[in-house]
């Protein structure tokens, strides 16, 4: 139900897609790429009701909730995705 891909950041407006899979070839699929979209990746995690940003504790490496805190001198890691040309 699902596909992860990424694109090169130059593509942008109107794009054709085709999938190939062992499979086989698809059929064209017309997509509309907008240069930027940004947008924190979520998770699904026990006790919660919906997703979660993922969002990771650098201190012990996982995702940063309640009863895991960020604490002063913590870094963190933040999952993103859509956001066009970076440096």
């Amino acid at each position: 139900n699902e596909i992860n891909a990424q694109i090169p950041y130059e593509i942008v407006g109107n794009a054709t897609l085709i999938l190939r899979t062992p499979g086989g070839i698809s059929d064209n699929f017309n997509v509309q790429v907008s240069s930027t979209a940004p947008s924190i990746f979520r998770a699904m995690i026990s006790g919660f009701d919906g997703l979660v940003p993922t969002i990771v504790n650098g201190r012990n490496g996982l995702l940063v909730t309640g009863s895991n805190p960020v604490k002063k001198g913590d870094s963190i890691v933040i999952y993103l995705t859509g956001l066009g040309k970076t440096n």
